[in-house]
């Protein structure tokens, strides 16, 4: 966070805290060549990084709800497609 404190002459605790991801990095991403590809790519990345911390959310909890309720384990694929589906949209 140093980098925008020197840019605007402001010392490193007078800088908001609103993020590394959304502040430094952008503004790093700006001075390359090809700003927009760049800045594509790092949003893309960041989405799936978020779906892949879904996705471990999922298999998370249908396991615990597979260990609990053996008997749901012969509609893994329903079930699967139904707490996608609640995890998503709530």
């Amino acid at each position: 966070m140093s980098f925008p404190a020197r840019k605007t002459d402001l010392l490193k605790n007078q800088i908001p805290r609103a993020g590394l991801a959304f502040i430094v990095y952008p503004e790093a991403l700006a001075r390359l060549p090809l700003p927009w590809l760049w800045a594509v790519l790092f949003f893309f990345m960041l989405f799936f990084l978020g779906l892949d911390s879904e996705f471990a959310l999922l298999e998370t909890a249908l396991t615990a709800l597979y260990d609990g309720v053996p008997r749901l384990r012969k509609h893994k694929v329903v079930w699967r497609i139904k707490m996608f589906f609640y995890f998503t949209y709530f």
